[in-house]
Formats: C-alpha cells, sequence, structure tokens
C-alpha cells in the first residue's frame, strides 16, 4: 500500500471516529469542501492537518473521559 493510501485511510478513519461528515470536517479545518475531499481521496493534504486532526480525537477523548468521570 502506498504512502498516500495510508494517509487517505487514516484521515477517513480519524474523520468517522470523531462522528463527522465529509463536509463538517473541511469546514472544521477551514477549508473547501472540494480540497478536503481531495486529501481523504489521494491522501497529499499537509502535515499541519493532520497534526489538527490529531488534536480533534485528543480532545474527543478527554471530553468522553471527562463525562466519565462527572458524578450521578
Amino acid at each position: 500500500m502506498a504512502i498516500n493510501d495510508v494517509r487517505s485511510y487514516a484521515l477517513k478513519e480519524a474523520r468517522k471516529e470523531l462522528g463527522l461528515t465529509a463536509s463538517e470536517m473541511a469546514e472544521k479545518l477551514n477549508t473547501p469542501f472540494r480540497t478536503y475531499q481531495n486529501w481523504e481521496y489521494r491522501g497529499n493534504f499537509p502535515g499541519v492537518v493532520g497534526s489538527a486532526v490529531e488534536l480533534m480525537q485528543e480532545n474527543k477523548r478527554l471530553k468522553a473521559l471527562v463525562r466519565a468521570m462527572r458524578p450521578f
């Protein structure tokens, strides 16, 4: 599998994990939908996008942890 295929798959899976549509993800990354679509399809996106997606995933995990720690 080519590196761009791996990156493409990882971006799509991260978006799904976050529960976002491609359109919503593009909006969160402040990029045109078509550009995001190309990133997800071709896997050639800027490194900062990968970092932003990782931060969104970590934020989601932290929010879930805080919810789990709340008293009943």
